[in-house]
């Protein structure tokens, strides 16, 4: 399944997820369910794959430790807000997101030194 509760508001998107559980352990199926959404991955998974940007490579491998139930309070465990916080950290990394905020500030300057200059040269 690819983003199939990304559309919905947020009260749907959760019915939606409890009943995907609910079915999956009726039926004893397995689910592949891609999200960019590291609750909901958290909360239907009993594993998170975190992939890389191009080329995706499988950047962490994380096996759920606690029970993935259909019950919303989990999402407020520690435990599940800890691993949350983990898997966005990795991403952020993946991303580069600590040297892209450097780099948007590079450009920003950039960009006001070139606007100086282009009123500097106008100027004259």
């Amino acid at each position: 399944m690819d983003e199939p509760f990304g559309a919905l508001d947020s009260q749907t998107r959760e019915e939606m997820q409890q009943m995907l559980l609910l079915l999956a352990k009726h039926e004893k199926i397995t689910v592949v369910f891609v999200t960019h959404d590291v609750e909901e991955a958290i909360f239907l998974g009993s594993r998170v794959l975190v992939f890389s940007r191009r080329p995706g490579r499988i950047i962490r491998d994380e096996k759920i430790p606690f029970q993935n139930s259909a019950d919303l309070q989990s999402k407020l465990t520690p435990e599940f807000y800890k691993l949350k916080r983990e898997l966005l950290d990795t991403l952020h990394q993946a991303s580069g997101q600590e040297d892209g905020e450097s780099n948007r500030i590079a450009m920003l300057q950039n960009l006001v030194a070139s606007s100086e200059n282009q009123g500097i040269q106008d100027k004259q």
